[in-house]
């Protein structure tokens, strides 16, 4: 995915001299969270650093004017969130 103007590229686009990934979607959180689980009214889950959508490869759906819609296409990696049974947070 690019986002370039007037020839300036502004979206990461990967360089494994400093960090070969690119810009990552993270959804919902950013970060860590204690134990590697939240609890919500849905109940509990497991999510590791960064949330569930970081491994996930993303396709533009839609674009206007100032609103960019993407679609998950299929996981890099094996990382879906995990339901937990504990009430504990």
């Amino acid at each position: 995915m690019s986002l370039a103007k007037s020839g300036t590229e502004y979206l990461w686009q990967g360089d494994p001299t400093w960090w070969p990934r690119r810009a990552p979607v993270l959804f919902p959180i950013v970060g860590n969270i204690r134990n590697d689980r939240a609890h919500s009214a849905q109940g509990g889950v497991t999510l590791k650093r960064h949330g569930l959508a970081r491994n996930l490869e993303f396709t533009p759906l839609d674009a206007s004017k100032g609103a960019l819609a993407l679609g998950s296409t299929r996981a890099r990696s094996p990382a879906p969130p995990t339901p937990t049974t504990s009430g504990s947070r």
